[in-house]
Formats: structure tokens, sequence, C-alpha cells
């Protein structure tokens, strides 16, 4: 897989476990990167943990939120919980229906 709704996904080209050192492709926007912290299996949120991560995501994202859960939901439908939620990891350039004036600031401080 190199992309997942428009935004380009760099791939594996090698590792080498013993160096712990892998070698990725380089992608161009719009993308989505750092995949380090997905987890297999759906995150055990406790009660409104889940209304908390979207108001970050809402925080974060402004109006353009509803494609952030886009991706995090087609994400999920293939085993992959992507927790690293924020504009630097996800470059939206360019995909259709997304206000590139309708955003929030970005704090990458705030865990997802």
């Amino acid at each position: 897989m190199d992309a997942i709704l428009g935004l380009n996904i760099p791939t594996l080209i090698d590792s080498h476990p013993d160096l712990m050192v892998i070698e990725m492709t380089s992608v161009q926007p719009p993308f989505l990167l750092d995949f380090a912290s997905v987890l297999f299996e759906p995150p055990d949120f406790e009660s409104g943990i889940y209304a908390g991560w979207h108001d970050r995501m809402q925080f974060r994202f402004g109006g353009n939120t509803w494609f952030v859960v886009a991706v995090y939901n087609a994400l999920a439908a293939m085993g992959l919980y992507y927790m690293d939620m924020h504009r630097g990891n996800l470059n939206f350039t360019g995909i259709p229906g997304i206000d590139e004036n309708d955003f929030g600031p970005d704090d990458e401080a705030t865990p997802v």
C-alpha cells in the first residue's frame, strides 16, 4: 500500500534490525507519515476518552476533522490504529474538500 484516501504513504525498502535502522521511500504531499505508534488492536479507551480525542482533533484540524476521522477509520478497518494524528504527520495539500484556511493551531505536544 502506498496511499490511503489520497494520502501518500512511505513504503519500506529495507531494514537492518541488528542496527535498528529502516530505509523507506520519501513521499510528496499530500501524505501520512510516522507509523511508529500504530497499534494493532483497538485502543482501550475509557469512557469519555474518545470524546476528548475528537476534541483534540477538532482543535488541531478545525473543519477538516471529518477527513482525520475518515483516515483513522480507513486504517482501523485494516487493523491499524493510528495514534499520532497531528499536522506534522498529515499533510492535506491537494485533497478535495479540504479547506486550507480552516485548521486550528497544531498542538503536537498534546498526545492523541
